[in-house]
């Protein structure tokens, strides 16, 4: 089918780039006992600037360590759970077959 001239404007080209997701500070973080360490350690960090500059700059760095603290401690949860349940699962197994003994 032909486009007619005051059809929309339709692109055919590349899907523009994806925004950045924003930061999000997660509650569950507090409890964890290198939460605290890693807070510290970014914001000793030395910035030379006025003092908004380097309030910028120490969260900035700050965000970037939290997501690695993310990434780390808390990412793939649920295949996490899953290797966590199952040697229970095999004990229940396990238990089941000599039960029915």
């Amino acid at each position: 089918m032909p486009l007619r001239p005051l059809s929309g404007i339709v692109s055919i080209f590349d899907n523009p780039a994806p925004k950045p997701k924003p930061f999000r500070f997660f509650n569950m973080w507090a409890d964890h006992p290198d939460f605290i360490p890693t807070i510290e350690r970014r914001w000793r960090l030395n910035v030379e600037g006025t003092p908004q500059f380097r309030l910028c700059r120490k969260l900035k760095a700050l965000k970037s360590s939290l997501k690695a603290f993310n990434n780390l401690h808390y990412s793939h949860i649920s295949v996490r759970a899953k290797e966590r349940t199952l040697p229970c699962k095999m004990h229940r197994h396990t238990l089941n077959l000599i039960l029915e003994m």
